[in-house]
């Protein structure tokens, strides 16, 4: 679906700020030196390429899939 498409990359983006807590990260930056969810995005592009943003795409398909059929079918 379109809305996977979309999310994948930015769920992907939020879980990576996520686990740089404050504990495990300096002062106003995560692991990797990053400032928010730009530089992440960046960082994931550069070092993996498009293909790194879309990390977690087919079980995504697979979880939404077929509840938005249930959803847009009744």
């Amino acid at each position: 679906t379109l809305q996977t498409v979309v999310l994948t990359p930015v769920d992907l983006i939020k879980i990576r700020l996520q686990l740089h807590t404050a504990e495990r990260a300096p002062k106003n930056a995560s692991k990797y030196g990053h400032f928010g969810p730009l530089a992440v995005g960046r960082d994931l592009v550069a070092r993996q390429g498009f293909k790194g943003l879309c990390h977690g795409f087919t079980i995504t398909v697979l979880r939404d899939g077929p509840s938005h059929g249930i959803y847009f079918g009744t």
